[in-house]
């Protein structure tokens, strides 16, 4: 970056620093001014990730991080059950939150909480939070806040410009683009180049500047109000004269360099590439062609063809590609490496260089890793003067060969190809008689151990009709003596290329370090005693490419800033180097490089190393031939004479106390039949040696080894939510410990001495995130039996529940039962009662859900649901089996606040397992275990809105008056009725919709009152009347029709609902349709059961296959679907498509209705 651009953008951070109103803290000398800052700490936002509130750290009084007594060593985010979050839940809006910030003092630091003050600053802002501070064993603070997650309002951020502005931009600090965040959420903005923000609105809103993803801007926190900026030009910036641009010739077919164009191939085969360094993104190719040389210049076009030893020019225009960049006379201009003089420059520079085109003998063809060492063979100067480079002048008997020309052989400028414009490669030829039983040589070259060598050369004429006419000798001896090759040591391929009526072919001979390693390698051509010449040309010596490279100064303790890396190569010019942590189970890595001052064995790092070189095409080096201290690397990028690597650094020798064995102690005779959730963990009383802090679980998988790992993960932290849940057979039980071991080594750790009562782990992971271990115990498969006294549950009723009346709230507690061998449940810690409001779907209802803000309307169904189970395991409820389904036979009622007594239905509950993905420690839903209707069930009873009847004034009793009329409707096969209103008074419009059920249509339909029938007005299959003052009933038939009954399955899905149609039955879901970024996805496990078939999870490959008539289709989660353009997503735990997938691939046809927002599929 420029420095007139630098200069700019402080005098920018200056004007606004003195608009903002700055963090004022007390008096030194007052004790509320705080001596630990705590910086990143932000109020939770109603649907944001978690992840992005993990960036928090500790500072000193003077907010340098540096000067902070503390370190922030854990962060942990829990919801109002005290559930520990993971980064990819979101908040909820209203629910209570808790964060915990673990501070770890620095070495040396004396903790004192009645001396700890802690500030909380973000955004240049200080909040007003009030943390609760506790000292943990291991001398760490725990700083408490207990929040709540507010929906906040969402509002604008525009930019207003003046002049030519061109705009600026603003992102939410998780790095997503926005122009409408919400309230109090972290927002960054940033200038479009050459632009500077004059002004904002409101004015007391508080900007503190940073950098960002490569970015100078200012962040804050979103006010309750619209945001507007002003930007103007930058007057005090001036152009920045871009310095060098290089400019390669370049062949697609290789993608590698062209020193000049090859005859026979066309204009279209070769581009253009450049390299401005820093400034790429700020230059780009302007017209680039080919034309002739000479006085009548003809610009070519792309299909013509070179032709051998014609001159070209190419010409190339480059430009700046964004405002305030040049070129000036001090820019240098290269192609292929040769500085260009007089290129024109300004806002267009044009770039001229000859090239003569040269044939291609194969010469220079190599195989992927391999990198030119030498080249020998006879270069002719300016007078076609032979020069015999490379070669050994001497024969089997020491005389010259050059200076010796009775010998033979000569150097003739019959072969090879051009390397260049001044000089080309000659070839060394023999003629029929002088040369016979003579040897040329090549140059001597060392053999390294570690390396690969293979030498290349064209011959001719080496084998002819009537016999061989040359061998291919080695030596090790400067020619003393030597061996001759067999055909098995060597390779030779005929070239396609003719030149001068000859068909050259190319030899390629390997040479390993292994059998030659130390020794100096000639070779020999040797002419043997015929009458046919021999030519020799473009002799090559190649070798592996390999990098080696060493590391200095990585050591527990020892300085960051000592850390090099170092490699003996001379074609290096330097080595540079950036250290960062990272997390050894996630793969995710710091924004910025390391803090850390010195190594330390509880950390991950990566090295980020750059390897510049003097002149070396990087293409050639595989990441496989790169190593550090002789390991492999984790990446590698080849750029022009550099590259970059990745090598994760092994993890250091831990100097803390070593733990390699835990026992773990229980009373297993707690583990009955009939014993509650709740009760089980305090009862088996746990301890663990050596003594670690730990957290105790249970888990529950079905009957039989899990399926990879399915988790109950609602069932591990009982309380509320399973406090009553009781042991039983059927199911296999694991107790789960989460040991913490932060302080101590477990590297050496094996899960063999690992044990629950002197007996062996079921498994057991180790989650370096959290520095726990995780083993498990299978208290399964000792049985569980039955108590055969077991009371059966007959009937249940609940009571207190308010009937829906209009303009009232949804009632989310106080429902009762009045048996005592029977709880409600409350799930969510929301209230013990759901409701949801009842619709029609055409093909069945469906169920939306409700909170308490929602307001009851007049005529609408709703449906109350509450979730009861046994009080313990000596209870169950009575079950029958009809249709080949399990259905309770108890008696269900519920009576509302009014004394009236209605019917309910019960339905089964099923309890969501979880499969934990062990790599990403993450939580993916899979399949469902059912509990089994004498455990628990959902009581589901429907409601119509009416007015809430009112209390007369009168005398006499207070009697009820209510001026309101009923409208009936039929029970009739074939078909439903439903009305607009069920209850109102007179005058008001009651539109009846008549629907028949597949096969059938209506025949008949009629309204009446006292007897006298209503008017119908039809409009399509609805039907309206006006209410008379009385009751009316409404009769409707509906007549089978002369068709086949149709075969297709309909599945009928609303966005944003938990409840789907199946054919006509409704089905609860726990996972609703959504749409994102203009697409609509559905759940596909739902949708693929529902049609017949199966879904199956994969854990390990994270992927789902579907089964379908008789087709598979696998999903990978993450990986884009080219034909749909987007990929399978989780979401809440569930596997996500588009919608288009489910109609190509499962057969099915879609109908999206934007009205009612509802998705139909048919199949």
């Amino acid at each position: 970056m420029g420095k007139q651009k630098i200069l700019s953008i402080v005098l920018c951070l200056a004007l606004l620093l003195s608009l903002m109103p700055m963090a004022v803290y007390a008096d030194e000398t007052t004790e509320t001014e705080p001596n630990i800052i705590i910086v990143g700490y932000k109020e939770p936002i109603a649907g944001d990730r978690v992840a992005d509130y993990l960036d928090i750290k500790a500072y000193g009084k003077d907010l340098e991080e540096e000067s902070s007594d503390y370190t922030v060593s854990k962060i942990v985010w829990k919801n109002g059950s005290n559930a520990q979050l993971t980064g990819t839940d979101r908040f909820t809006a209203n629910e209570n939150y808790t964060c915990i910030i673990t501070l770890t003092p620095k070495e040396g630091v004396t903790v004192d909480l009645m001396a700890m003050k802690v500030g909380f600053y973000t955004c240049g802002q200080i909040l007003s939070v009030n943390p609760g501070k506790g000292e943990n064993q291991d001398g760490t603070i725990d700083l408490t806040i207990w929040t709540k997650a507010e929906d906040t309002q969402s509002h604008s951020i525009t930019f207003k410009n003046r002049t030519d502005a061109s705009g600026g931009s603003a992102m939410l600090c998780d790095h997503s683009a926005t122009y409408a965040p919400k309230a109090r959420q972290e927002v960054f903005v940033f200038c479009n180049t050459g632009y500077v923000f004059s002004k904002f609105s409101p004015s007391d809103l508080k900007l503190e500047p940073v950098n960002k993803w490569g970015m100078d801007g200012f962040h804050f926190l979103m006010p309750d109000s619209d945001v507007a900026f002003t930007i103007v030009q930058d007057e005090t910036q001036q152009d920045i004269v871009i310095p060098s641009v290089a400019i390669k010739l370049v062949d697609k077919s290789t993608s590698k360099t062209a020193a000049a164009p090859l005859a026979g191939k066309k204009i279209s085969d070769y581009t253009v590439r450049y390299d401005a360094g820093e400034y790429n993104n700020e230059v780009a190719l302007g017209a680039c062609y080919w034309a002739t040389t000479g006085q009548n210049v003809d610009i070519l076009s792309d299909t013509e063809t070179f032709v051998e030893g014609e001159k070209y020019k190419l010409v190339i225009e480059i430009k700046p590609d964004k405002e305030g960049y040049i070129f000036d006379n001090t820019t240098s201009f290269t192609v292929n490496g040769e500085r260009i003089e007089t290129p024109t420059v300004g806002k267009i520079a044009e770039v001229q260089k000859n090239f003569t085109a040269v044939a291609d003998v194969d010469a220079h063809d190599l195989p992927t890793g391999w990198t030119q060492d030498w080249t020998v063979g006879g270069d002719l100067d300016a007078n076609s003067t032979a020069y015999p480079t490379g070669w050994l002048n001497v024969d089997e008997n020491g005389n010259g060969l050059w200076s010796d020309k009775s010998k033979g052989w000569s150097i003739s400028a019959t072969g090879g190809r051009h390397d260049g414009e001044a000089a080309f490669f000659g070839g060394i030829g023999s003629n029929s008689k002088d040369a016979q039983n003579t040897t040329i040589w090549t140059q001597a070259t060392t053999i390294a151990a570690d390396k690969e060598y293979m030498l290349t050369f064209m011959g001719i004429n080496f084998v002819s009709t009537a016999g061989e006419n040359a061998k291919i000798l080695l030596s090790t001896d400067d020619g003393k003596t030597s061996t001759e090759l067999t055909s098995a040591e060597y390779t030779a391929q005929d070239s396609k290329q003719i030149k001068h009526g000859k068909r050259w072919t190319k030899y390629t001979i390997p040479l390993s370090g292994e059998d030659y390693a130390g020794k100096n390698v000639r070779i020999g051509i040797k002419k043997l005693a015929t009458t046919t010449p021999v030519t020799v040309d473009c002799f090559y010596m190649y070798s592996k490419a390999e990098l080696k490279l060493a590391t200095v100064g990585y050591t527990a303790g020892g300085n960051v800033a000592d850390f090099r890396v170092t490699a003996e190569d001379s074609n290096i010019k330097d080595i540079s180097v950036k250290i960062y942590n990272y997390d050894a189970e996630t793969w995710k890595v710091d924004d910025n490089p390391t803090t850390d001052t010195v190594f330390s064995s509880d950390k991950n790092y990566r090295a980020y190393i750059t390897v510049n070189y003097v002149d070396f095409d990087t293409r050639d080096l595989q990441k496989e031939n790169v190593t550090v201290d002789g390991n492999p690397i984790r990446a590698l990028s080849q750029l022009e004479n550099k590259v970059e690597i990745q090598y994760n650094l092994p993890q250091l020798q831990s100097a803390l106390e070593k733990i390699d064995k835990i026992e773990i102690t229980f009373d297993e005779s707690a583990f009955k039949y009939g014993a509650v959730y709740g009760e089980v963990l305090e009862n088996f009383n746990i301890k663990v040696t050596p003594e670690l802090k730990f957290t105790p679980h249970f888990e529950i998988y079905e009957k039989g080894e899990p399926r990879d790992r399915y988790y109950d993960r609602e069932s591990s932290y009982f309380f509320p939510y399973y406090k009553s849940f009781y042991l039983k057979d059927g199911y296999d039980y694991y107790l789960f410990l989460e040991i913490h071991y932060d302080g101590y080594d477990v590297s050496g750790l094996k899960k063999e001495n690992i044990t629950f009562n002197g007996k062996p782990v079921y498994m057991a992971f180790n989650s370096k995130a959290y520095k726990t271990i995780q083993p498990y115990y299978k208290l399964s498969p000792a049985p569980l039996t039955k108590p055969e006294n077991q009371t059966i549950i007959d009937k249940i009723t609940i009571s207190g529940i308010s009937a829906p009346y209009v303009g009232e709230h949804p009632q989310t507690d106080g429902a009762r039962v009045s048996e005592g061998e029977v709880l409600i449940r409350d799930f969510n810690n929301d209230g013990n009662i759901d409701w949801f409001e009842v619709g029609d779907s055409g093909n069945g209802k469906n169920y939306k859900d409700m909170d308490a803000n929602d307001t009851f309307e007049l005529g609408k169904t709703y449906a109350c649901r509450v979730s009861v189970s046994p009080k313990n395991g000596t209870y169950a409820f009575k079950t029958v089996t009809e249709n080949g389904e399990s259905l309770p036979g108890a008696k269900m009622s519920i009576i509302t606040t009014d004394g009236k007594t209605r019917q309910a239905e019960a339905m089964p509950y099923s309890a969501v397992t979880q499969v934990w993905s062990e790599q990403e420690q993450d939580y993916i839903q899979g399949d469902d275990i059912d509990y089994g209707y004498d455990e628990q069930l959902w009581l589901l009873s429907e409601f119509v809105c009416t007015k809430k009847p009112q209390q007369s004034s009168g005398g006499g009793g207070g009697g009820v008056t209510n001026d309101n009329y009923t409208v009936t409707l039929n029970k009739t096969d074939g078909g439903t009725l439903s009305a607009s209103h069920t209850t109102t008074s007179a005058g008001t419009t009651i539109t009846i919709t008549a629907t028949p059920q597949t096969g059938y249509e209506l025949s008949s339909i009629t309204a009446a009152t006292s007897g006298e029938s209503l008017k119908l007005t039809k409009n399509g299959n609805k039907y309206t009347f006006i209410m008379p003052a009385g009751d009316v009933k409404v009769q409707a038939n509906f007549a089978q029709k002369d068709v086949k009954p149709s075969t297709k399955q309909t599945i009928i899905m609303t966005i944003g609902q938990k409840s789907m149609t199946a054919d006509g039955k409704s089905i609860m879901l726990d996972a609703a349709p959504v749409i994102m970024n203009n697409r609509t996805y559905v759940p596909i496990r739902a949708i693929t059961e529902s049609l017949g078939g199966s879904a199956e999870w994969n854990a390990k490959e994270r992927s789902v296959t579907l089964k379908i008539d008789e087709q598979m289709i696998t999903l990978k989660i993450g990986t884009v679907l080219a034909k749909y353009g987007a990929a399978p997503l989780i979401i809440d735990n569930r596997t996500y498509v588009p919608i288009r997938f489910v109609a190509e691939e499962l057969g099915a046809s879609v109908v999206w209705d934007g009205q009612t927002r509802t998705v139909t599929i048919e199949k």
